[in-house]
């Protein structure tokens, strides 16, 4: 039983996708548990130190927590100035009262005083977050010396190896300067040019990605747990750096302070020594008390040494703290309560334009010793994220149906063999290997369980058109056009000229004669005397024209293509933003430049119609949409970046293809080729003539083609014609009165009106055959061979040769009947040998 490849890795892809993951890592030996008590132990420790500590005063040692000698505090002076005025770049809640007692004991207050005063929040920040980043004007910074603790190093390995590095593969974050900067064979690798613990760029890219945990009490209400992942990039996107961050979100002020932590900096335990209000430090304690034991608690009952891989992990990468500010919005407590319940639990509710969440902050590093500052990073909410997702999703859906509707209309006018001909086989593949890269995008997407529904439809809707429309079409076009090339030898050799070559022949009733192959020529080099056999014939397994067949070969191609782009596109999406855009022109405009095959095949066939102007402009437009949402707008759902180049150079290639195929279809397929450069075309409609030999009968030779030199010159055609002329023209009996070196006639309308006469006398014999579709007499028009090409391309001559057609295995038909045939099957209605189109 035959296997259809195709399906076997849509099978293969399901697999992947739904294969439960493994059991949970567990213990290995008495090692790794030993280290994960130590662990646990270490953190109780230094939780209780936290639960007994004061502001800024910590009755211990606490991981990674050291104060140098020129600094007051952990966090050195010239960061904290940066941070308390992010924190009070608004007034406090403590200010506003005293602002709204005085104005309530004053004679001109108002609603709108009170209104200016308040300071209203987002209840939940969670969301996602962009802007860019800079280095603050700033003193230099020193690092601070981060070792990981004694009990957790091997004893195999030296104080080097024992306190990892904080390498991460990036050229803007710096190692921990727990050794000195010469020292570090790695940085020396990473950096472009020698710097002091700094990045190595001014500015970038930056983006925050916030969860804020909703508290199930009400004991802490002015402060929650929020948990940050920030992605920092480079201008030129060349290298990033992920931070992960854990910390408070005050929610009276807006304002929120988060940490790293690792084996060799316990971030969490000194949290709220962080908090730069003091009022705030003994909720925040609470709170951080409360989280860390519940942690550890469930830590120490799954026993998952992951915990501790995961801190030694961390601990090989700078640690970090952020200071940030949520800038207040200009509605009312109420207004903005009301959004916030519609923008998570949606009913319909008539709203305003929802105010953005914007962000200031900075970022520290105390051992990699640098900093950066954010400043009014825009921000939205998950659920509005997902809603424009949504948007996008439905204008795809609209987008496919229409797709589909006019490749249904196109499919419907070349539902014959003789129109699949003229289509590209190539146009439509492509297009379909962008329509499946939307499926399988779309498929994974759907994983996503707040957008599940909405990209199975896409997925969905993305596979119908695929599978049941381009691929049905790919394989109705591949099994019209396979027997092109057995058509083509045919036509090369009908349309061979008369130097040695075969010819075809008619006898007196104007029946064809298959003329006698040419002998074989003796290698002037070989002396054998030996006679040449004949060339074995070909006993070539002919290939099979099944619709099964070729639709298992195409599917396979489809699919390997389509993995092999979508591998090269999620790989070229790690480059850097300079090689990402190379790779995106040479995708984009490759496949935008769908109607050059079609071009190509015009020329070659000489068609001059193919698909419908609506499937040209229509497809063209609707799949140039999707390029123009993502490099125009710049707040689009994949981030990607304002490219206008690109999106000009696609609509401007697009244009000019669709120009060129209206041009082909006005002016001809070939009209901007020389014609020495045009390949050779069959005509149905041949100029048949009289042989020299008698026996030999008619021979036919290519309408379009001038008279060979060798006849056009000769005594004989020179005789006829010019007698022939010279009777009706009255001119004088010489051939270059007649007919001059370049073939022009001194008088051609009086000569065109001669051969119309001359065409009803004897100088054109018109023998019948009958024609096998309506078996109905067929009369040929058989022209002297001596005539001159002027004669026999007169207008009566060519009308008469236009009601026969005569195919390349020498059989003839009237042009209706052969017309009405070819619309259906390209075969010869007699020999069933493959026809080439019209």
């Amino acid at each position: 039983m035959e296997i259809n490849r195709g399906l076997f890795l849509v099978l293969l892809v399901f697999l992947l996708f739904f294969t439960p993951t493994g059991n949970p890592p567990h213990l290995t030996s008495p090692d790794e548990k030993a280290h994960l008590n130590l662990y646990f132990q270490l953190q109780r420790n230094e939780t209780e130190l936290l639960k007994t500590s004061t502001y800024r005063y910590i009755p211990g040692n606490i991981t990674g927590i050291s104060y140098p000698q020129n600094e007051t505090g952990f966090i050195p002076t010239s960061i904290e100035t940066i941070a308390k005025s992010l924190w009070h770049s608004e007034s406090t809640q403590d200010q506003i009262e005293k602002q709204i007692t005085n104005i309530q004991y004053s004679e001109d207050n108002d609603d709108e005083s009170f209104q200016k005063l308040q300071l209203v929040f987002y209840g939940n920040y969670s969301g996602l977050f962009h802007g860019l980043w800079e280095k603050p004007l700033i003193s230099k910074l020193f690092p601070r010396d981060m070792q990981v603790p004694e009990i957790f190093r091997h004893s195999d390995n030296d104080e080097e190896e024992a306190l990892p590095s904080a390498t991460n593969n990036s050229s803007l974050i710096h190692e921990p300067a727990h050794q000195p900067l010469s020292q570090k064979p790695t940085m020396n690798k990473i950096l472009s040019a020698p710097v002091e613990g700094n990045i190595t760029e001014s500015e970038g890219n930056i983006s925050f990605s916030i969860e804020e945990a909703i508290p199930k009490d009400a004991s802490n209400p002015n402060i929650t747990i929020i948990t940050m992942r920030i992605s920092i990039t480079n201008t030129e996107e060349s290298s990033s750096y992920t931070i992960n961050l854990k910390g408070l979100h005050i929610k009276p002020t807006g304002n929120v302070v988060l940490t790293t932590e690792s084996l060799k900096y316990s971030g969490l335990q000194y949290l709220p020594h962080l908090v730069l209000d003091e009022k705030y430090f003994e909720e925040s304690k609470e709170l951080m008390l409360q989280y860390l034991n519940n942690t550890l608690t469930k830590d120490e009952y799954e026993e998952d040494y992951l915990v501790f891989e995961d801190s030694e992990m961390a601990a090989e990468s700078c640690e970090f703290v952020l200071y940030g500010h949520f800038k207040s919005v200009h509605l009312s407590a109420n207004h903005l309560r009301d959004i916030e319940d519609e923008i998570e639990n949606p009913v319909g509710r008539p709203l305003k334009k929802i105010p953005s969440m914007v962000l200031e902050s900075i970022i520290y590093s105390p051992d990699c010793a640098f900093a950066v500052q954010a400043q009014d990073s825009q921000g939205e909410k998950y659920e509005q994220y997902w809603s424009r997702i949504r948007t996008v999703v439905v204008a795809c859906v609209l987008l496919i149906i229409a797709q589909a509707y006019l490749l249904a209309r196109q499919m419907k006018d070349t539902n014959t063999p003789s129109y699949m001909c003229k289509v590209s086989f190539y146009t439509i593949a492509m297009n379909s290997v962008i329509d499946g890269s939307v499926w399988m995008a779309s498929f994974a997407s759907s994983f996503v369980e707040d957008l599940a529904l909405s990209f199975m439809a896409i997925a969905f809707l993305s596979f119908a058109l695929t599978s049941m429309f381009e691929m049905r079409y790919l394989v109705k076009i591949y099994q019209a056009q396979m027997s092109e090339r057995q058509a083509d030898v045919r036509v090369r050799d009908a349309m061979m000229d008369h130097n040695g070559t075969a010819t075809f022949s008619v006898l007196s009733d104007g029946s064809f004669v298959t003329p006698s192959p040419r002998p074989q020529q003796q290698p002037s080099g070989d002396s054998s005397i030996l006679p040449i056999s004949e060339p074995p014939s070909n006993n070539e397994p002919q290939e099979d024209l099944s619709e099964r067949a070729i639709g298992s070969k195409i599917y396979t191609w489809f699919y390997f293509s389509l993995i092999g782009f979508i591998s090269s596109a999620l790989i070229a999406a790690t480059w850097p933003l300079y090689y990402r855009r190379i790779y995106e022109f040479v995708v984009v405009l490759g496949f935008y430049s769908m109607w050059v095959p079609q071009i190509q095949r015009n020329i070659s066939r000489g068609f001059r119609r193919s698909f419908l102007w609506q499937f040209i402009v229509g497809s063209s437009a609707l799949r140039l949409i999707p390029v123009l949402y993502f490099t125009l707008v710049s707040n689009n759902i994949l981030r990607h970046h304002y490219d206008p180049t690109l999106a000009i150079a696609t609509i401007i290639w697009l244009t000019i293809q669709i120009v060129v195929l209206y041009l082909q279809n006005v002016f001809g397929p070939r009209f901007f080729l020389p014609k020495g450069y045009l390949p050779a075309l069959y005509d149905y409609h041949p100029i048949l003539t009289q042989s020299d030999d008698i026996e030999d009968g008619v021979s036919i030779s290519e309408s379009a083609a001038p008279v060979p030199k060798k006849f056009s010159r000769a005594s004989s055609i020179a005789s006829t014609n010019a007698s022939v002329s010279s009777k009706l023209l009255g001119g004088p009996s010489n051939t270059n009165d007649s007919v001059g070196t370049s073939g022009n006639l001194n008088n051609s309308s009086s000569f065109n009106e001669a051969a119309q006469s001359v065409a009803n006398k004897d100088l054109v014999s018109r023998p019948t055959v009958d024609c096998a579709i309506c078996m109905t007499p067929v009369e040929l028009v058989i022209t002297p061979k001596a005539s001159s090409a002027a004669f026999v391309s007169s207008p009566a001559l060519i009308l008469a040769r236009r009601k026969y057609m005569v195919t390349p295995c020498r059989h003839v038909f009237h042009t209706e009947c052969m017309e009405q045939w070819m619309r259906t099957r390209l075969q010869c209605p007699i020999c069933r040998n493959p026809l080439p189109p019209v």
